[in-house]
């Protein structure tokens, strides 16, 4: 067989495979057609994740906490999250948990700590000795 001869064969051989992969790939014309593959098809569908509550805010003007001292409560073993927001610059202290935060004026600062000591604490302005709120932890 000449050299001619065996591109020719190999030409239609691969033309035959190429041809017939492609039948079997679109069906014939009895098959409904297929629908094309998204992102979203290859990954299984999980649950939403629960939203955490909203961050509550302790909002102080001149160093008082707006509306009068806020009681705050968290359950033991959960992470108390909440946060303090103010007009002017001041330094907080959380009694018990011995934590620590200064607000930047027209900032926020964020408690974030994990509530294992039940009990009820005062968060307290160093700046102007005034009680801010009650961070209570229950069982």
């Amino acid at each position: 067989m000449t050299r001619n001869a065996r591109m020719a064969l190999l030409g239609a051989a691969l033309m035959v495979a190429v041809l017939a992969f492609a039948l079997f790939e679109l069906g014939g014309d009895d098959e409904e057609p297929r629908p094309a593959a998204t992102a979203t098809s290859t990954r299984p569908q999980t649950a939403p994740r629960p939203q955490p509550p909203p961050l509550p805010v302790v909002e102080l003007r001149d160093g008082e906490p707006e509306g009068g001292v806020r009681a705050l409560e968290f359950e033991s073993g959960e992470r108390a999250r909440f946060a303090v927001a103010s007009n002017r610059r001041e330094e907080l202290h959380l009694h018990g948990y011995d934590l620590t935060r200064t607000v930047p004026a027209g900032g926020r600062a964020l408690f974030s700590f994990r509530a294992d000591a039940q009990g009820a604490y005062e968060l307290e302005s160093h700046d102007t000795g005034e009680q801010i709120a009650t961070v209570k932890v229950v069982p």
